[in-house]
């Protein structure tokens, strides 16, 4: 019975000292951000180099009606990127996110061997040869080419189209077993086959980026 006692009250203890550890970690999470905030403990150059984009500032309070209603996304935005050690946080975030095997961002996919693939701008499709042109765009496509071609030829200045592959293209073999091509054609060979009847000026940059991986695995 004693012995039944004695473990009740281990048990008791350790369950006491979790909860107190969850509890600082949860009250340190929201504390800290905030210390760092009123210390001005933030790296806006962070937000710069790596967001690419201007943070957002402190908005002024409203004078009017269609300002108080976009006060509080403002006065959040702000908050966003002024929270204490903001830039240590998201990085921590994104670290933890990839060794547990999820992607940080919506924009990104995780492939083989730690690789990492933008996927904005219907990548994804585009590369699976899915979202491919109508006859229509690529008409269309055509002549606005043609037309800036007419127009930079009467100032004297040639002009060459040329369109860099993406990094799906590249290193396809780095891609989760989950991208897969529907079709070989894509939106570069449509406009390849189109331009062939124009008088347009067209440099594939595939074939020699391929070459190039020969040598240089890593080119881009």
């Amino acid at each position: 019975m004693s012995n039944l006692i004695e473990i009740n009250k281990t048990t008791k203890t350790y369950e006491t000292i979790h909860d107190f550890i969850v509890i600082f970690l949860f009250i340190s999470a929201i504390l800290i951000p905030a210390a760092g905030h009123i210390s001005g403990v933030f790296d806006i150059n962070y937000i710069k180099k790596t967001e690419k984009r201007s943070p957002n500032h402190i908005p002024e309070f409203p004078d009017s009606l269609e300002k108080i209603r976009a006060y509080p996304k403002r006065i959040n935005a702000y908050f966003n990127d002024y929270f204490g050690f903001r830039s240590w946080l998201v990085s921590m975030n994104n670290k933890f996110r990839l060794k547990l095997g999820a992607s940080p961002s919506d924009k990104i996919i995780k492939g083989k061997e730690g690789w990492l693939f933008y996927t904005g701008g219907d990548m994804v499709d585009q590369y699976r040869g899915i979202n491919l042109y109508t006859s229509s765009e690529l008409k269309r496509w055509i002549k606005a080419m043609e037309e800036r071609k007419a127009w930079l030829a009467k100032k004297g200045i040639p002009f060459i189209i040329a369109v860099p592959p993406n990094k799906m293209t590249i290193y396809s073999e780095y891609l989760p077993n989950w991208i897969s091509k529907v079709s070989s054609l894509t939106r570069i060979d449509q406009l390849m086959s189109e331009i062939d009847g124009s008088q347009l000026d067209f440099v594939d940059l595939r074939k020699p980026i391929f070459e190039a991986k020969k040598n240089f695995q890593y080119i881009i």
